[in-house]
């Protein structure tokens, strides 16, 4: 038998029926922070089946602390052989305690809409907290195979297996991708010219919330622009930004979720009264940052976003911009140096010639000539390009 099977055996507990409001989800996939379409979708199904909770297909696995379980079998009048029973299982009594589950968020989010008031509960399965992690994914993961993964959740599982040095893993993860996809995604990988990219990148995955905007598919975009320089400067702002507004604490990051992104970027709150207004009330209303509940720290976090004075930047608008970009950096490539290699930035630093200084187009159409070191003359004449 499967060695994975045999050590989840050796760590069940057994099961019982557990109230919703107990039932608690770690963050673990980035595009796992309730899909409205999925829930829609259970509710469909839930409709016309029922939830079927009594099916042990659809029974939830949760990690159980052992003082926790025996406190709430001695409120219920169980012991431990009652959670092994042939029979129907047994209820168990939390009261406001909560209990981490591995999957099925969604399914638990659509029954508290389905299910009676004074019937909402499910079937969940109790594994000791002493489980590996690599059993813990290996459940997760089990349970994956029948879900859509955004592109943001596989590159993200598919790099920290990477760091970690687990090949096996990281490539069942890139076997999720269609197979034009994953020879991009190795392609940009093994690319040194964009080694800064990905290391930017790969800061990046303290963020669960900034993932689910990524799609893979890009990247051929990425390849055509050849401008790696420009697109690591944008996502080293994207970093700076999330982790000013966030304190730079780390223990923070991971609470960043995806709502909470949706409602930031692209807003400006230190230039558009508007903007700060809406950030204000979402605030004072827990509709952004809903997984930060200590009120200090939501009192600084509001204060950081307050200051800044410029678009806040994520993933989606790093990938909107690109579109933006495109036909520009086309345009000047293809007239300019049809035939270089490299990034352009590179290429037009090697032949810059600034010993005639610095020449500015003003408003009027005229070219003024300005003193200015190699590289700040260079910047300028670059960006008047575009």
């Amino acid at each position: 038998m499967d060695p994975q099977i045999l050590e989840k055996a050796k760590h069940f507990i057994g099961r019982a029926k557990v109230e919703l409001k107990n039932l608690y989800f770690p963050p673990r996939n980035r595009c796992e922070d309730v899909d409205e379409r999925k829930k829609g979708r259970l509710l469909s199904i839930f409709a016309l089946e029922g939830c079927l909770r009594n099916d042990p297909d659809h029974y939830i696995p949760a990690l159980i602390n052992q003082e926790i379980l025996d406190t709430a079998l001695h409120r219920s009048g169980l012991d431990l052989q009652d959670l092994n029973t042939k029979d129907e299982p047994p209820c168990l009594d939390f009261q406001d305690l909560q209990i981490n589950c591995l999957h099925g968020q969604h399914r638990i989010e659509a029954a508290k809409i389905f299910l009676s008031p004074f019937d909402e509960w499910w079937i969940i399965d109790f594994y000791a907290e002493s489980l590996t992690l690599n059993i813990v994914n290996y459940i997760q993961d089990v349970y994956a195979n029948a879900l859509n993964y955004c592109h943001g959740d596989i590159y993200c599982n598919l790099r920290n297996y990477q760091l970690k040095g687990d090949a096996m893993q990281a490539n069942r993860w890139l076997a999720r991708l269609h197979p034009s996809m994953q020879q991009d995604l190795l392609r940009f990988q093994k690319s040194k010219e964009f080694t800064g990219l990905r290391i930017e990148l790969d800061k990046l995955l303290a963020f669960p919330g900034v993932w689910p905007a990524l799609h893979i598919g890009c990247l051929r975009r990425i390849f055509n622009l050849h401008q790696p320089e420009e697109l690591t400067s944008y996502v080293a702002q994207v970093f700076r930004t999330w982790s000013n507004i966030l304190l730079n604490n780390d223990a923070l990051y991971q609470n960043l979720d995806y709502q909470t992104v949706e409602a930031l970027q692209m807003r400006n709150p230190g230039q558009y009264p508007e903007d700060r207004e809406f950030i204000t009330g979402a605030m004072r209303q827990n509709r952004m940052f809903r997984l930060i509940k200590d009120t200090s720290s939501r009192t600084l976090i509001l204060a950081q976003i307050l200051q800044i004075d410029y678009e806040i930047p994520s993933i989606h608008t790093f990938l909107e911009d690109t579109k933006w970009l495109e036909p520009c950096a086309d345009i000047i490539r293809k007239h300019l140096f049809p035939k270089a290699k490299g990034s352009s930035y590179s290429f037009l630093y090697r032949n810059y010639d600034f010993s005639k200084g610095l020449r500015i187009q003003d408003y009027s159409l005229e070219m003024e000539t300005h003193t200015a070191t190699r590289k700040a003359s260079f910047t300028v004449a670059y960006r008047q390009l575009f």
